[in-house]
């Protein structure tokens, strides 16, 4: 039964990204769910998922949120935290052909989280890292 409803879950979340990212503009909550052909309630939970994890850009106006595809995904490399928990680093490319990073986070299977970095930050975020990975080396490794 909860197998079931996990793939229905997926296959409802896959229908909203389709109908996203072949749309050449954002869209409304109903539109998404009127093409989608799923509930308004539905959608909304799903598109929430989505959001929170870096998938779907929402744009908030007066009344009413506008949904956008979050882009083209052009690599992805993944970091082992443990077997369960794994961090996934993909360059993408948003709906305006304007580059970024997201550092998606799953564990046990289910994604939790995401951030993302533009492209003018992404030099100063890999030097904070590196900065940080220096500061362990130096004062607790020894």
């Amino acid at each position: 039964m909860t197998r079931n409803l996990v793939r229905e879950g997926e296959r409802n979340r896959k229908k909203i990204e389709i109908v996203l990212a072949e749309s050449e503009r954002g869209m409304t909550l109903s539109e998404i769910a009127e093409k989608a052909n799923l509930p308004v309630s539905t959608t909304k939970r799903h598109l929430d998922i989505l959001a929170s994890t870096g998938m779907v850009h929402v744009e908030q106006y007066r009344g009413f949120n506008l949904y956008r595809w979050n882009g083209k995904e052009m690599r992805q490399d993944k970091v082992s935290l443990s077997e369960e928990h794994i961090l996934f680093i993909e360059a993408m490319k948003n709906s305006w052909g304007k580059p970024f990073i997201r550092i998606k986070e799953r564990k046990y299977g289910k994604d939790v989280g995401a951030i993302t970095i533009d492209e003018e930050h992404v030099d100063e975020f890999i030097a904070k890292l590196k900065s940080i990975s220096q500061d362990i080396n130096d004062n607790f490794t020894k």
